[in-house]
């Protein structure tokens, strides 16, 4: 008797199990509580209609919870379908009997959708002129999503849901008509707190990647923080020139090869108003260029530019205002050397910063009779300032090649490359003859003096009188008005011939000699 007591007890916890089990795989299938969830997700907007499948009911043995889940359900709004995957809900154990049963949690699990269509039922439930924004600028796009909401006693959603999700193929038309397309990205949300993360687009023709952008919801403002890159690949500036001022047009060339990493902050309020932008980017880049005629006359063979290879680049990005700094090869005329450079934007100022070490490449100052050869070392500093609206203003040009120094100071030029004005020149060279020139160059007013103690103008007098390749020396100037003071107390004018106590007033007017005054020895 016994025996058979334990048999059968054993017999029904077997069945038991074997229910359980059945129970928390496959479920039971019913249609009570169809009306309950279907009324409980449109009771809040009569636009929305819901068609249930039979129910299934499983058995979640780690709480001894029931899930209620029904799986490609109907789900209209305003005609317009959204395709769900699944619908579920737990309801503790001892309410499964109940009469009355209050879901409290539901999690909605979707099947690939437009976005349009989900915008509009977001809209429904709370519209706000951002989503306004969104609905017009989305073109194209589809979304997928995993959602877990809470509901208070009274229906209303509690704060603590979550939504996750992603985005494929997404197409934006941004205000000014450019478009970003194959936007694709996964998101998180929370109440006041998004996620987006492994984002990738193309912007004309540029692969743009993301591993993480967090927007927190204040409130006045979002507040957007993250990096983003861009794949190392040939971009077409000709597709960004709206950007692009005509400054920075001249140093780029029509098409660069750039590999970026930036993060980035800033907030964007309630009026698409952005504030407190700040980017902090690495940037390696292929090639810039400057072309500029004054350079033939310092460079041999100089042909059509000056170009800055592999560039290795650090930008620091505040509120409209920038700082540049990076290293680069610097190839003239095939020759290439190092150089190191910064660029500081504020307002409406840019203040730049070079500094050359010249090795291989030559340079010639002719009217210095001066060359440095390759392979001689020398330095090259170059510091100034730019205005938009203004000139360029080369604060300090420094040369220094073994005891030869060049020292210019506070070159201003204009928007057609032409110097406005000059401060101070230094010159201490010994020039190719083997004679030392000494030199000092200082403006007064609109006019200029030129002292020195010795001198080898033999290529100087050639440059001013007799030049015909290259046009006049002062073709370099601006429209030159000025009286030049001339005092050298030793002043070569070939290797064998030169004056003493040279004292000159020359007359330049619309940059041409007008008059000229000379005073001299020929003591041989």
């Amino acid at each position: 008797m016994v025996k058979k007591i334990i048999q059968i007890t054993l017999l029904l916890l077997l069945i038991f199990s074997v229910f359980l089990t059945y129970l928390s795989i496959y479920g039971i299938s019913t249609d009570k509580f169809n009306n309950l969830i279907s009324k409980k997700i449109s009771e809040r907007d009569k636009n929305l209609v819901i068609k249930l499948n039979d129910i299934k009911i499983f058995l979640n043995i780690n709480n001894l919870n029931f899930e209620l889940k029904t799986n490609d359900p109907k789900v209209y709004f305003k005609n317009k379908e959204i395709k769900i995957k699944s619908i579920s809900s737990d309801i503790p154990l001892r309410n499964i009997f109940s009469e009355k049963i209050n879901l409290e949690e539901i999690k909605i699990l979707t099947h690939k959708n437009r976005i349009q269509n989900l915008i509009e039922v977001v809209r429904a439930h709370k519209n706000n002129p951002q989503l306004f924004i969104l609905n017009k600028v989305i073109k194209d796009g589809f979304i997928e999503i995993e959602s877990k909401i809470s509901f208070k006693e009274d229906g209303s959603i509690k704060s603590n849901y979550l939504v996750d999700g992603k985005i494929e193929n997404l197409k934006i038309e941004l205000l000014n008509n450019n478009v970003i397309k194959n936007i694709n990205l996964s998101f998180l949300i929370r109440e006041n707190d998004y996620l987006v993360y492994n984002l990738s687009s193309v912007y004309k023709s540029v692969k743009i990647k993301s591993n993480k952008i967090k927007i927190i919801k204040k409130r006045d403002s979002y507040n957007f923080e993250g990096d983003i890159s861009n794949q190392k690949g040939k971009i077409d500036l000709n597709e960004f020139s709206t950007f692009l001022n005509d400054y920075v047009k001249n140093i780029f060339k029509e098409e660069l090869t750039i590999y970026s990493n930036n993060k980035f902050s800033f907030k964007l309020n309630k009026k698409i108003k952005f504030s407190d932008i700040n980017i902090q980017s690495k940037i390696t880049l292929s090639e810039l260029q400057y072309s500029n005629e004054i350079f033939k006359r310092f460079f041999p063979g100089y042909k059509e530019d000056i170009k800055f290879e592999n560039n290795s680049i650090t930008v620091d990005y505040n509120n409209g205002d920038y700082q540049v700094s990076g290293k680069s090869k610097i190839n003239i005329n095939g020759d290439i050397d190092n150089g190191n450079y910064s660029l500081k934007k504020i307002k409406k100022d840019f203040f730049y910063n070079f500094d050359f070490e010249l090795i291989n490449s030559a340079m010639n100052f002719k009217i210095l009779n001066y060359t440095k050869n390759k392979n001689d070392k020398s330095s090259l500093k170059i510091k100034g300032k730019y205005s938009v609206s203004k000139n360029i203003n080369l604060e300090e040009i420094k040369f220094i090649h073994d005891k030869n120094l060049i020292d210019i100071q506070n070159i201003k030029i204009n928007k057609n490359k032409k110097i406005k004005s000059i401060d101070n020149i230094r010159v201490s060279v010994f020039n190719n003859n083997d004679k030392l020139s000494k030199l000092d160059i200082k403006k007064d007013k609109e006019n200029y003096l030129i002292n020195s103690q010795i001198f080898d103008g033999t290529k100087l007098v050639d440059e001013i009188l007799f030049s015909k390749d290259e046009g006049s020396f002062f073709d370099l100037f601006d429209n030159l008005n000025s009286s030049i003071l001339i005092k050298i107390d030793t002043a070569y004018l070939s290797n064998e011939d030169y004056l003493t106590s040279l004292n000159t007033n020359l007359i330049i007017k619309n940059n041409k000699i007008f008059d000229l005054n000379l005073l001299s020895k020929f003591p041989n």
